[in-house]
């Protein structure tokens, strides 16, 4: 299995946190074809290439459903079980928190645990992009062709907002800033702000919050697995190892204990989707 990170395009850093692609044959590697992704803030542009198609499910005893060759995954309130069958090439656009909607104008609480076909997103040119990405050689071809396609759209984005800076200030600092501050670095009001907070990011700001220190500090622990859990707690902001597995319980359904037992085959998706953000 191969997973490859690709920074975006200077013009697009804005919108756009990182592409990540995982080329993957199951049947010749010790890690597992299914993986149990947790809770998330994050939304992703995502493109079958080839091999098997994605399967979802979103509770563990109900069968996979096959997802179309291109969709947006909205954020995940909830659990999500992936399959990728035999193997596959895949490829994903990590979006920064709130650069879909200023792309797209779409509300991005429409799309709470949605996995929505990218074509009723941003138009019938997505059949392109499939068509470019299938005759790609090799990861360095496949980001660039997101790449140009994001760019031709970036005239289409709404401006920059105090409101962006501010959540990318809060990003910046793994969700450790409070609602009220945030706000006056948005130049709203509380209320204003919880409410730009539903249409940009699909949730409220403490939620928000919370989610991005514990994806954070999953994403920091998939990579570095055998980091204690203590140090992590202290890295991203936790008041204390209690607190981190009160958020770990919530967004994941187990404790980093039981988690830990699953990092050395685990295919470490939200260490290579989230790591740009």
């Amino acid at each position: 299995m191969q997973q490859f990170f690709f920074k975006p395009h200077p013009a697009l850093e804005a919108i756009v946190s990182s592409i990540g692609i995982m080329d993957a044959d199951f049947t010749h590697t010790i890690h597992p074809s299914s993986y149990h992704y947790p809770w998330s803030a994050q939304i992703r542009l995502c493109f079958y290439i080839r091999g098997n198609f994605i399967g979802v499910k979103k509770k563990a005893g109900d069968p996979f459903r096959v997802l179309t060759s291109s969709f947006v995954v909205g954020p995940q309130l909830s659990d999500t079980y992936l399959d990728f069958g035999k193997g596959m090439l895949t490829a994903a656009v990590s979006f920064r928190a709130g650069g879909l909607q200023r792309l797209t104008g779409v509300p991005v609480a429409e799309l709470i645990n949605q996995e929505t076909e990218a074509a009723l997103l941003f138009g019938p040119g997505i059949a392109l992009v499939e068509r470019q990405l299938q005759d790609a050689l090799g990861p360095e071809a496949v980001a660039a062709v997101l790449q140009q396609f994001l760019l031709q759209r970036l005239s289409q984005a709404k401006a920059l907002l105090p409101f962006d800076y501010a959540i990318g200030e809060l990003v910046q600092q793994n969700g450790n800033i409070s609602v009220e501050k945030t706000a006056a670095l948005s130049c709203l009001s509380k209320r204003q702000f919880e409410r730009k907070c539903i249409e940009r990011l699909g949730m409220p700001p403490k939620l928000f919050a919370s989610l991005t220190r514990f994806s954070r500090a999953y994403m920091y622990k998939e990579g570095h697995p055998l980091l204690p859990w203590i140090k992590i707690a202290h890295e991203f902001g936790y008041h204390d190892q209690m607190h981190l597995i009160h958020d770990f319980k919530r967004f994941t359904g187990h404790t980093p204990s039981v988690i830990d037992k699953d990092l050395t085959s685990s295919l470490s998706l939200v260490n290579l989707f989230e790591r740009g953000t």
